[in-house]
């Protein structure tokens, strides 16, 4: 078949995009002529399309991938490329080319489907960036230097057994249950806010990873406790085993949050010291074929150049391994009193903390489930497209 463009149909292009020009200038305020040139060469070099029903976009070719958002009826695309069968086509929005994913080129008009099978195979997976605020920056991202070891991770997990909607948190009263993701106990509310996409992580994340305590969580637990069975649950766990690994065999989780070194830096372990044991700890949790995620930790301020320094520690080590950091510690630096309470000592409001709601930032606590909660939506893509 003869997928050349005839005279007519560059006429009609150029018509089409004749038209989106004046359209644009009426919403950005410019005048026709400052965007004729470059809205008209668009339309003649580019395939365009558009929906004919409100369509998912989704972050790579099929309908186990995640949903980036819903298009509506009769949108304006850019055709970039399809997949090998010529069933998904990934497009731009016209009006706005951050908006980006895959659709299947059923959902396009049907005049356009020919030339949508002559576009250029790719298989790309579509990684949207966290919505523009002041926070969202420091929540762990998949990046194109860690998704390689990433992705690895989570084949090696599949092969192993593990849960892969299932999260665990490894660390002290920070990553506690009273106020950390305990979005189910007790009829406990929240408001997601503007953010309403992270229901998907409610949605997608089996309960039980809010709700149960860890046997690698404990107030006043630091690396070296973690690491000790002496310090495990006899109830739970073997003799031999620490709180750690008794909490990978049980729960068998595909992700871990791993916060600690709160207590280590109030107890001045040194940064060699601490630094052996969170490798150790990363370490283990990889072999089990699980994603580590580690957190900065929020600064006490009675320690403050010992807790910093501990903190440098965490962003070294997940740079040095590829790893998905949340800095949480930065983050909460753009707080008053650095997102902490008047001791110093813990993430305000601490104990007055009664609900998570996202239509504020304005203490540590709901920054700190915010950004757990992006990074858990961050790592959906990878989750939901494993075989």
């Amino acid at each position: 078949m003869d997928f050349r463009i005839n005279a007519s149909q560059r006429l009609s292009r150029t018509v089409r995009a004749l038209v989106w020009v004046v359209a644009l200038s009426l919403i950005t305020g410019l005048a026709p002529w400052m965007t004729l040139d470059r809205a008209v060469i668009r339309a003649q070099d580019s395939l365009q399309a558009s929906t004919i029903v409100a369509t998912s976009l989704r972050v790579g070719a099929g309908r186990d991938y995640a949903i980036i958002m819903t298009l509506p009826e009769k949108t304006a695309l850019i055709l970039e490329a399809r997949d090998d069968e010529a069933q998904w086509v990934l497009v731009h929005t016209l009006t706005q080319p951050s908006q980006r994913g895959w659709i299947q080129i059923e959902g396009i008009t049907p005049d356009h489907k020919p030339e949508a099978a002559s576009l250029a195979v790719s298989s790309e997976l579509v990684i949207t960036s966290a919505p523009p605020n002041a926070f969202a920056r420091y929540a762990a991202q998949i990046t194109p230097e860690n998704e390689s070891l990433l992705r690895s991770l989570v084949e090696q997990g599949r092969a192993n057994g593990l849960n892969p909607t299932f999260f665990t948190k490894v660390g002290d009263c920070n990553v506690g249950e009273d106020w950390f993701l305990d979005f189910y106990k007790n009829g406990r509310g929240f408001n997601l806010g503007i953010h309403t996409r992270l229901q998907r992580v409610l949605d997608y994340y089996a309960v039980d990873s809010f709700l149960p305590k860890s046997e690698a969580q404990e107030g006043g637990f630091s690396t070296a406790n973690i690491l000790d069975p002496t310090w495990a649950d006899p109830a739970v766990c073997t003799s031999s085993e620490s709180p750690l690994a008794c909490e990978l065999r049980v729960s068998r989780p595909a992700l871990v949050i791993i916060q600690v070194g709160f207590i280590d830096a109030t107890h001045g372990v040194g940064v060699t010291q601490y630094t052996k044991n969170l490798n150790l700890i990363v370490d283990q949790v990889m072999e089990t074929g699980a994603i580590p995620i580690l957190a900065t930790n929020p600064v006490n301020l009675n320690v403050a150049d010992h807790a910093r320094a501990l903190n440098n520690s965490i962003r070294v080590t997940a740079q040095k391994r590829g790893l998905p950091l949340i800095d949480l510690a930065t983050a909460v630096d753009l707080l008053p009193n650095h997102g902490m309470t008047r001791d110093g000592k813990h993430l305000n409001p601490a104990d007055y903390f009664v609900r998570a709601d996202f239509r504020q930032f304005m203490d540590g606590l709901t920054i700190w489930n915010y950004l757990a909660m992006e990074s858990l939506y961050n790592m959906l893509p990878l989750l939901e497209s494993a075989p």
